[in-house]
């Protein structure tokens, strides 16, 4: 393969963002070690944190306009910025849908070569939201684009099978390919803040078992359920379980703090965002990860609980939970209340199930979802 070669993102390169950022950090760790040009076209709001950068990563920040109210990312800089640089990339690389980078590409004429990574975006709990903006939006851009697209790339299997079935003529260009990361527990992040790694043993205290929820606060990711089974269940033992909450914040970070003040409780802690050593101290120090999402394309943090050999719970929609149920690495369930609330009250009972999870979770990691393998198999789709 030749190297050199340049390479565009689009996509808002945010902490907020979550998956895509985190995606685009590791793919574009392995193509600059392949020689590749890696840039990013970044709409921000002022509010939002840039994501951690790669050695050899180019990101442009661009102010978005006022109409990403109605149109998100939208940003005028950035479209005249593109039609400046349009031929200057062998590749562009879309990621989700129902933003203006989606679509900007293929409005403004240039030579680039376009993949497309959906990201879940076509989930229907995802389509439920915005539902008709989103329905004359595809009819009008979105689909027109995605079909001009050279490559469509899927995450999970269910994705695949939609992409296959609206656009049979391009079965050739859609290819599925899950997620990966670099394995945590080969990295060195350091020690985590003295005060952070005190407020966590306080909370704490004698408790033999700690829950940890780590993604963003949003609605998607199931808090609502897991904020309501916690409650009723941690009531009847209190004390002798804890649950922390760390995220980023996002759409439901009002409703969290809201709940929060209603419905006090000594054996829940939220952190706030969290990274580098103090999110490496969370996974090591708790017993199990809990993610009880609506709808996920596939999930960072799902991935990452399992790269560090954590007992899990899962909903059905973290994207890899058929995986997770053949290797037996963790407990899947629908995104249901009851069902969460069942497993939570029969935790003791299953304690020896979850530890013998864990190992094979570890186990799931390597054998599947490392980033080496999975940035080749792209790197090797794109035929540089």
């Amino acid at each position: 393969m030749s190297t050199h070669k340049s390479l565009l993102h689009f996509c808002s390169y945010s902490w907020e963002t979550g998956g895509p950022s985190s995606f685009i950090l590791n793919h574009s760790k392995f193509q600059v070690s392949k020689g590749m040009q890696i840039e990013v076209a970044s709409p921000m709001f002022p509010e939002q944190n840039r994501y951690e950068l790669a050695t050899g990563m180019r990101v442009h920040e661009f102010p978005k306009g006022f109409l990403a109210r109605i149109l998100p990312d939208f940003s005028m800089v950035m479209a005249t910025w593109f039609w400046k640089n349009r031929n200057a990339y062998d590749y562009i690389h879309i990621h989700g849908l129902w933003h203006f980078g989606t679509i900007l590409p293929f409005l403004i004429p240039n030579r680039a070569k376009k993949i497309v990574t959906i990201h879940g975006f076509l989930d229907p709990f995802m389509m439920q939201k915005s539902k008709w903006i989103k329905k004359i939006f595809w009819l009008l851009f979105q689909k027109r684009c995605l079909a001009r697209a050279d490559i469509l790339h899927a995450m999970n299997d269910e994705e695949y099978a939609t992409l296959l079935q609206l656009f049979p003529h391009k079965k050739e260009q859609i290819f599925f390919i899950g997620n990966g990361i670099e394995d945590p527990l080969e990295q060195n992040f350091g020690d985590p803040n003295p005060e952070f790694v005190q407020s966590i043993e306080q909370f704490i205290g004698q408790s033999e078992q700690v829950f940890l929820f780590l993604s963003r606060i949003s609605f998607k990711k199931g808090l609502d359920i897991l904020l309501a089974a916690f409650q009723e269940f941690s009531q009847k033992l209190p004390g002798q379980f804890k649950l922390i909450i760390a995220g980023p914040e996002d759409d439901f970070s009002p409703q969290l703090n809201e709940y929060c003040s209603n419905y006090p409780n000594k054996d829940r802690f939220v952190s706030g965002m969290v990274q580098g050593a103090e999110k490496d101290y969370l996974f090591k120090r708790c017993n199990t990860f809990v993610l009880p999402s609506y709808s996920e394309g596939f999930s960072i943090a799902a991935l990452e609980a399992i790269a560090y050999g954590k007992s899990c719970i899962f909903s059905s929609r973290i994207g890899f939970a058929q995986s997770v149920k053949a290797y037996q690495a963790g407990i899947v369930i629908d995104p249901d209340f009851q069902e969460l609330i069942n497993i939570l009250e029969n935790f003791t009972n299953s304690k020896n199930s979850l530890i013998s999870n864990a190992k094979n979770s570890r186990k799931l990691f390597l054998e599947n979802f490392t980033s080496q393998e999975i940035c080749l198999k792209l790197y090797q789709i794109l035929k540089v």
